[in-house]
């Protein structure tokens, strides 16, 4: 092969390899579609009837909209900001947004392949970050117009465990 060749076929090789490199954009509106429970109890309150999504190269906002059918079908939302470098995000880590005081921390981290992320949330109690008393673990995924959001919510004050994944389609 001629030197003339080689830097051009090492800049091709290059730019495949970062191509194939991209993370999966989740960028959207997703409704809720259904669920199926793999461990412990769970219903439909437990996931979001609505999730809207952001992304840029830095990070992925998320918007959560719920119907808690345990509190007369009341709706309430919450969004989360998580960086892509691993860390917790600028006023998302132990953001007071629970009645009773409870803090929370959320940090994603992408799979090998970037076709994925896993956002873990975890809980602390009022006045005490070093007691963690809940942990939720989301695994996102999607393929074609659907997503994908496996979550395993770990209950430390009760013991209750419980996995289950629900399924959303893109809106147009």
């Amino acid at each position: 092969m001629s030197a003339s060749k080689s830097p051009l076929l090492v800049s091709l090789l290059l730019v495949a390899v970062l191509a194939h490199a991209q993370r999966t954009n989740f960028a959207g509106e997703y409704a809720y579609r259904n669920q199926s429970n793999f461990a412990g109890r769970s219903d439909a309150s437990d996931f979001p009837i609505q999730i809207s999504v952001w992304q840029t190269q830095q990070n992925i906002t998320i918007h959560y909209d719920l119907l808690n059918k345990k509190f007369q079908n009341s709706r309430s939302a919450y969004t989360d900001l998580l960086t892509f470098d691993g860390k917790p995000a600028p006023g998302t880590i132990l953001v007071a947004d629970f009645p009773d005081g409870r803090k929370r921390s959320n940090q994603l981290s992408w799979n090998n392949d970037l076709n994925g992320f896993t956002d873990l949330c975890r809980v602390f109690t009022a006045g005490d970050t070093t007691n963690l008393t809940l942990r939720i673990t989301d695994t996102w995924s999607i393929t074609g117009l659907y997503l994908t959001v496996r979550r395993k919510k770990e209950n430390f004050v009760t013991g209750e465990v419980w996995e289950a994944a629900a399924a959303y389609s893109k809106v147009p």
